[in-house]
């Protein structure tokens, strides 16, 4: 098993369906709860094509379409079947950091509203992306002096609506850590979980000037983007 994920069809009563990429079946197993919510049904075959490489898949990621994080690009399904979806190349892609090799998925929002977050393990970097056609958007790396967003073994993001910057909430073997993505300059302060067990990792763009204090830099993106406000989502 690659990994398993999870989507709310029933918030009032707690009920959710179950995704789990099956490699060798080529499938991802769906899994429908019970109508007495005890339990979950036989699992579905939930892909249409029956010759996906499911196992190139790093991770899924459910919102009322279903994502499948690669090494080379995103993939993305409706009931099923795959879209005409991908990402844009990096603008730095022909320079500065050529290549990607992504491996995590975050979001905020719903289905065809909001961002996507990719961390590219090559770089040591999360990448931003408009979720409903894939364009770039920006792109966070450490700061100067900070541990690198290298080595992720999971990351989410918390949505706080347009008064407030996206959180990143982002574990390595250190520890638990959670970082503001702000539009601010570099003198901010991300603040560290309560779960930590190291000292946070600032964050902050490459052309970033680095604060005077060490460790004190926030993350700075290389463009800007307001994130979308929050819709109801179709059950994929």
């Amino acid at each position: 098993m690659l990994d398993l994920q999870t989507f709310i069809i029933d918030p009032e009563h707690g009920l959710y369906r179950i995704y789990i990429p099956y490699p060798r079946t080529s499938q991802i197993l769906r899994y429908d709860p019970t109508a007495d919510g005890g339990g979950f049904s036989v699992p579905a075959l939930y892909l249409v094509s029956e010759n996906v490489d499911v196992a190139a898949f790093r991770q899924l990621y459910v919102d009322g379409d279903v994502y499948a994080v690669t090494s080379d690009n995103l993939q993305q399904y409706f009931s099923g079947q795959l879209r005409a979806f991908s990402l844009d190349p990096p603008p730095d892609d022909e320079d500065l950091r050529p290549g990607h090799d992504y491996a995590l998925l975050a979001a905020t929002g719903v289905r065809g509203d909001g961002n996507l977050y990719v961390w590219d393990r090559l770089w040591s970097r999360v990448l931003v992306y408009d979720k409903a056609d894939g364009v770039y958007s920006a792109q966070y790396v450490a700061a100067d002096g900070a541990p690198p967003l290298a080595d992720l073994t999971g990351m989410y993001i918390v949505d706080r609506g347009h008064a407030q910057p996206a959180l990143l909430v982002f574990s390595t073997a250190a520890g638990l850590y959670q970082v503001e993505l702000t539009e601010g300059g570099p003198e901010a302060t991300p603040s560290p979980s309560p779960a930590a067990s190291a000292s946070p990792s600032p964050l902050a763009s490459p052309s970033a000037t680095p604060s005077e204090t060490p460790g004190e830099p926030s993350p700075v993106p290389t463009r800007a983007r307001r994130t979308p406000r929050v819709t109801d989502s179709p059950t994929p």
